[in-house]
C-alpha cells in the first residue's frame, strides 16, 4: 500500500480508481511543498498554511481545508501526525512515518520520502490505466479505418454492379 493511496489500498482487480491516482498526485506535490518549506526553517504551521492553497483540482478543495485543520489542532498542540485526522488522504502508515520523524526530528526527510512514494504511485497508476486504455484506442481506431475503408470500397462495387 503506499503513503496517502486513500482507502485501505485494495482496489477493485484490474481497476485504477481516479480517486487513488489524483490523490496520489496531490499528496506528492503537497508533501514536496511542505518538506522545502520545513526544511528551509519555515515553522510547521505556516508551512501547512501556505501549502494548503497551493493544492489544485476538483479535490483539491478537501485536502486543503485538511491541512488547515491540521495547522490549527497543531496551534492547540498536537503533533502533525495526530493532526492528520482524514483517512482519504493519509493512511495509518503516512501517520506512522510522520510520527516517527517528528520524534527523530526529521521531519523534512520523511516528508519528502512520502512525497517520492507518492509520485512512484501516481505515475505507476497512470501507467496501469495507460496500459488498460491501448488496447481499447486500438480497437476504435480500427473499427474508424473499417468505416473508412467500407465507405470508400461500397460506393466502387455498386458502380461495378450498375455497369455489369
Amino acid at each position: 500500500m503506499d503513503a496517502c493511496d486513500g482507502g485501505d489500498g485494495t482496489p477493485r482487480p484490474g481497476s485504477v480508481p481516479s480517486s487513488r491516482r489524483s490523490s496520489a498526485a496531490r499528496c506528492s506535490r503537497a508533501w514536496a511543498s511542505l518538506a522545502e518549506l520545513v526544511r528551509t526553517g519555515v515553522p510547521l504551521v505556516e508551512a501547512l498554511r501556505i501549502t494548503g492553497p497551493t493544492v489544485s483540482g476538483v479535490f483539491g478543495g478537501s485536502l486543503r481545508t485538511e491541512l488547515e485543520n491540521a495547522a490549527n489542532s497543531i496551534e492547540r498542540g498536537s503533533t502533525l501526525a495526530d493532526a492528520l485526522t482524514d483517512h482519504v488522504w493519509f493512511d495509518a502508515e503516512c501517520r506512522r512515518l510522520i510520527s516517527i520523524g517528528e520524534n527523530a526530528g526529521e521531519l523534512s526527510e520523511v516528508l519528502q520520502r512520502l512525497a517520492d512514494r507518492a509520485h512512484r504511485a501516481a505515475t505507476r497508476a497512470v501507467d496501469r490505466l495507460a496500459s488498460m486504455l491501448e488496447p481499447a484506442v486500438i480497437l476504435v481506431l480500427a473499427t474508424l479505418i473499417g468505416v473508412v475503408v467500407m465507405g470508400a470500397v461500397l460506393p466502387i462495387i455498386k458502380l461495378q454492379e450498375i455497369i455489369a
